[in-house]
């Protein structure tokens, strides 16, 4: 089963002052040790959904494995990337697994298992000491729900939806990138520090 995996990285940024994408963890940006970990962790195409100019991405990032998809209006949220993400895949792929570039990274590990938890649901979502988080993984079945009215404040709807349908695989790990939100410079710099880099 194909399922492709994807990284949201067209937001503005505004909080932090420069793009997410871009910032660093060693010698790796955030899309590439995102992108990687996707890759490793067995999704094929690799897409990250990004806004215009991406000039900078382009320069600043190695984007090996990667396709870039650029979202026109950004402005709509998260859910409009997604529903870009929809309408690039093809027919042959089963499903997404989607990460936020504000996560900086996550282990290969959980990507693989969200993965391999849509062989069987609908949605299947990464948790954290009982947190929810991404990757959140979405069978092909859940595509139209994406595209639907019901997901026009996000896919939060959705994953509520196929819930209350039995539909949800809730994946449990240990691994705290799932919960992980750098969207600030403090929050970036703490990270930084936690693990063992500087800037």
């Amino acid at each position: 089963m194909k399922i492709a995996g994807v990284v949201l990285a067209a937001g503005a940024s505004t909080r932090m002052g420069e793009s997410k994408a871009l910032l660093c963890l060693g010698d790796r940006t955030f899309l590439d040790n995102l992108a990687t970990v996707l890759v490793v962790g067995g999704c094929e195409p690799v897409l990250a959904m990004v806004s215009e100019p991406t000039d900078e991405i382009r320069d600043g990032c190695r984007l090996d494995g990667v396709r870039l998809v650029v979202n026109p209006d950004p402005s709509r949220g998260q859910i409009s990337s997604l529903r870009c993400v929809v309408s690039e895949v093809g027919p042959d792929v089963a499903g997404l697994v989607v990460l936020l570039v504000d996560q900086g990274t996550v282990q290969a590990a959980t990507i693989a298992r969200v993965r391999e938890a849509l062989s069987g649901c609908a949605v299947a979502v990464a948790r954290h000491q009982g947190r929810p988080g991404h990757p959140t993984g979405f069978s092909r079945q859940a595509f139209g729900d994406l595209e639907s009215a019901l997901a026009d404040n996000g896919a939060r709807a959705v994953v509520s939806a196929r819930e209350e349908a039995g539909q949800v695989e809730w994946v449990d790990v240990d691994d705290p990138g799932v919960v992980r939100n750098i969207n600030t410079k403090e929050r970036y710099l703490a990270f930084l520090t936690e693990c063992g880099f500087g800037r």
